[in-house]
């Protein structure tokens, strides 16, 4: 209580002094001394007690301070206010210091410690002077962290040479420098003022801030990276440090930076700078943009060729990556400060209020993927036929529609099958749609030759399974068919059992037929799919069905001293125009314009001879790489080395962006030493390659050795910036993966994968395999349409259900949607589908009862055009 009557009586005198601060000198500067003396006390309970006091919004404490720091006229008087103000902002002072700046900033305090500050460089340099300097710097320090428009403000005011000049005159000053760092971050970060400061020669400043800092990490060492990063996404800065040295300096500190781990993340840092700053050194193809073209419908050609990006990726003009690389790792150690935060505004104002369900006019366009509703099963089939055929007397009619509306109105999908298919309004009268149902004798004479045999519940993906599935794809025949498919159980009831032609309504699956084998069927679903580029092949993992052995493996150890190297020798290769060998052993470009200007052929069915490939030698002793197929995306690859590629990966379609999927073939390999793949065009800042992933392999020989299968290979895989740098408009660099394999087997075929591959004719296969083998009987199984892509390729939709019952109608089931595959290149999630999928159509108890409870809805494949051509 004593110390909050001594502060409110100092806060009180100082307030009478602020009527006429200059008049009494020596009572203004006793008083503030006082208060500053309290503020800065070494008794933690006193400084917090008074601090909480300046602190207090509704008193105006900060206010007649800053009040008085501008009036006063007297430089000891102005040292303790500004010194109250440093105590203020301090770190760890408290969790009212966020507040307090806060407050600071909508007082203006950086317009007016600004105005002070540029005042104070045109006076005589003496200690007051000098310490008052040092005050206002490390307020400011604080708030330019806060204040949103701090580089704004202080352009305005024509301060930003200023605090260069400050920043000159203490770039060897212990305690100075930080501060003052902290305030060139925030200035170096806006493009205007960073512009200002390269005219202003920042960066020969910087240059010896970094020498006098030397190698070890700090703060300090931390923040003057982050200038030099800044600076160097800006046109005028990137121009002054190539002038200035500045990239020579920054080379010379990767140089000579010490090799332990503490400094892997400063080396990182700093060549990513000097690819920043190095002429811009583009991708080795003709453009970046996708070489095939897909003309979209009423669509111009000014359309197709806007590279621009979607704002969502979008960064500021002047600004070539965002900022959370460099705040990632340094705002939280730094000071733990972030943007002003503002108010959320009220959505319920703003967005306009959405039905929360659709009514049953809007649900009619879906019926056509309802028709399990739209359809009787079970015992009531013949009751249902000819209640529709013969239509009775009326009051049977009504009793009838009565109780159908009742058992339908439980959900809203019911609500739409009585609206849309039992009941159509005629001049007053109700009548019932005619259903039509199978005959007995087109239920006796079901083609029994489709397979009844049960899916497994899970597959355990042991060695052993992945053979027996190699073979057994190898060797599928009719009568391996029928052998299994003899498993319906003798007591089940058959009520109304629809074929496999009734269900099944995709076109690419019209033309097979049980006869055809595994291998076949594969070969035709696959040839006719439509891709925008020209395939030449079938992948032979895809044919067989290629899946990984369910074997944990080790993660990629990462290697510092071998990142170290290829990081240092990425920066090396920025500095030279051309590479010393540069062979280009696969280009993409080049065979779509040689398919575009070849003789017009006809469509043939793709198969794959691999197999006939293996231990073949090629007349070249380079290798020899190939992506023309299903989800294949490699666009470039050229011999930069005797055992090493740099290769190129193909960008979405009509666009110059999204490369993070690879997967194509390798051959004509010797196993005697590694080869070493470079990948030079990944958009991300980040990979799960730094955190263990490696890439996966396929090797036929192996397969043919009877251990098919994908697996885990590759060694000193790193992931880290480049010194190639995007065309369209912002200086964005690119990201390498490296890794090198050696490869088991001479002159085999291989595969190389970012995952398990996961194609569109691999969905398409399943879903023939299943409609083959399902038990129509007890399962009802239907896939069909959802829709078209613009390249004409079929959207599958699958619907999964036990079939009706009297005691268990479907109407009276509730519905699960499922779906997968948004992304193309997250195959994973095609993976879980179709093991979910096995799941609902095994005969498993559990999956009996989900089937006899829901009606499934799956569309296993939303994005098929992404995964069929590999973006």
């Amino acid at each position: 209580m004593e110390h909050d009557n001594l502060n409110e009586v100092l806060l009180e005198k100082l307030k009478v002094y602020s009527q006429k601060p200059n008049d009494c000198i020596e009572g203004v500067r006793s008083v503030a001394a006082r208060l500053h003396s309290r503020a800065a006390s070494q008794d933690k309970f006193v400084k917090t007690k008074t601090l909480e006091r300046i602190w207090q919004k509704n008193q105006g404490g900060l206010t007649l301070i800053l009040y008085m720091l501008e009036t006063v006229r007297d430089p000891l008087t102005a040292v303790s206010l500004a010194g109250i103000l440093h105590e203020c902002v301090a770190t760890k002072t408290g969790k009212n210091r966020s507040p307090a700046i806060s407050q600071l900033v909508h007082l203006n305090a950086t317009q007016s410690l600004t105005k002070q500050l540029n005042a104070l460089q045109v006076k005589e340099s003496i200690p007051v002077n000098d310490i008052l300097i040092q005050e206002i710097i490390w307020t400011l320090s604080q708030l330019a962290q806060r204040d949103s428009k701090f580089s704004l403000k202080t352009r305005l005011l024509g301060a930003v040479k200023t605090f260069h000049y400050f920043l000159k005159a203490y770039h060897n000053h212990a305690k100075l420098l930080h501060p003052i760092l902290l305030i060139t971050k925030a200035l170096s970060r806006n493009s205007n003022t960073s512009a200002v400061l390269a005219k202003d020669g920042i960066v020969t400043t910087m240059e010896k801030v970094l020498s006098n800092i030397g190698f070890t990490p700090s703060v300090k060492l931390r923040l003057t990276l982050n200038i030099f990063s800044y600076l160097s996404k800006n046109k005028h800065g990137r121009k002054a440090v190539r002038s200035l040295s500045g990239v020579a300096v920054l080379y010379k500190f990767c140089q000579s930076c010490p090799e332990d781990k503490l400094y892997d993340q400063i080396l990182a840092r700093v060549c990513g700078i000097v690819n920043f700053c190095l002429e811009r050194k583009t991708l080795p193809v003709e453009e970046t943009c996708n070489p095939a073209k897909f003309v979209l419908p009423n669509v111009s050609d000014s359309v197709l060729g806007d590279k621009s990006s979607s704002p969502l990726r979008d960064t500021t003009p002047d600004f070539d990556e965002g900022d959370s690389e460099d705040e990632l790792l340094d705002d939280l150690e730094e000071d733990g400060v972030v943007q002003v935060q503002g108010v959320d505004p009220d959505e319920s104002k703003i967005l306009p209020q959405i039905a929360k369900e659709r009514n049953v006019d809007d649900l009619k366009m879906y019926s056509n993927f309802c028709k399990e509703l739209m359809q009787e099963f079970g015992e009531n089939a013949t009751t249902q036929s000819n209640f529709s055929k013969s239509q009775t007397s009326s009051n049977s009619n009504s009793k009838t529609m009565l109780r159908i509306r009742k058992e339908r109105s439980k959900t809203m999908m019911s609500e739409l099958y009585n609206k849309c298919t039992f009941l159509a309004l005629d001049k007053g009268r109700y009548l019932t749609t005619n259903i039509k149902f199978l005959s007995k004798e087109k239920l006796h004479n079901l083609d029994m030759r489709f397979i009844s045999s049960e899916v497994s519940l899970t597959n355990k993906y042991r060695p052993k399974v992945a053979v027996d599935n190699f073979i057994d794809r190898r060797k599928m025949s009719v009568e391996n068919l029928l052998e299994n498919s003899k498993k319906t159980p003798s007591n089940s009831i058959q009520p109304k059992v629809y074929s496999k032609e009734d269900l099944i309504s995709l076109n690419i699956l019209k033309n097979l037929h049980q006869e055809h084998g595994m291998l076949h069927a594969y070969s035709m679903i696959a040839s006719q799919v439509k891709s925008v580029a020209p395939f030449v092949k079938v992948a032979y993992p895809d044919l067989m069905g290629g899946e990984g052995f369910g074997k944990l493996e080790p993660l990629s150890v990462k290697d510092r001293k071998v990142c170290r190297q290829k990081l240092l020798e990425s920066v090396d290769k920025g500095f030279q125009s051309t590479s010393p060998m540069c062979n280009v052993v696969y280009d993409l470009d080049s065979l779509i314009t040689n398919a575009k200007t070849g003789s017009a052929q006809e469509k043939r069915e793709l198969f794959n001879n691999d197999e006939k490939r293996i231990g073949e030698k090629l007349s070249v002793t380079h290798l020899v790489f190939e992506s023309r197929f299903e989800s294949g995306n490699l666009r470039k690859a050229i011999q930069v080395g005797p055992r090493e590629y740099e290769l190129v990966l193909n960008s979405d379609v009509n666009s110059d962006r999204h490369h993070n999927w690879f997967y194509f073939e390798i051959n004509n390999m010797d196993n005697t030493a590694p080869y070493i793949f470079n990948i030079v065009n990944f958009e991300k800042m980040n990979s799960q390659f730094n955190y263990g992933m490696k890439p996966i392999l396929y090797s036929v020989q192996e397969a043919l050795l009877g251990r098919p299968g994908w697996i885990r290979t590759g060694t000193d895989i790193c992931y880290f910036r480049n010194s190639y740098q995007k065309t369209t408009g912002q200086q964005k660099c690119y990201f390498t993966t490296t890794f090198s394999i050696t490869f088991q087997h001479n002159l085999d075929v291989c595969y190389i994968a970012y995952h398990f591959p996961y194609t569109y004719s691999q969905l398409l296969s399943r879903i023939w395999k299943w409609s083959c083998s399902i038990n129509y009987a007890v399962t009802y199984f239907r896939a069909e349409p959802l829709c078209e892509t613009l390249n004409g390729n079929q959207l599958p939709v699958l619907t999964i259900t036990a079939i009706d019952a009297t005691s268990n109608e479907i109407l009276e089931r509730e519905t699960i949607f499922l779906t997968a595959r948004v992304h193309p290149g997250e195959s994973n999630s095609s993976w879980i589908m179709l093991g979910t999928l096995q799941f609902l159509l095994s005969s498993h108890p559990q999956a009996v009862s989900l089937r006899k409870r829901y009606v499934f809805k799956v569309v296993p494949m939303l994005n098929v055009e992404g995964v069929i051509n590999g973006w």
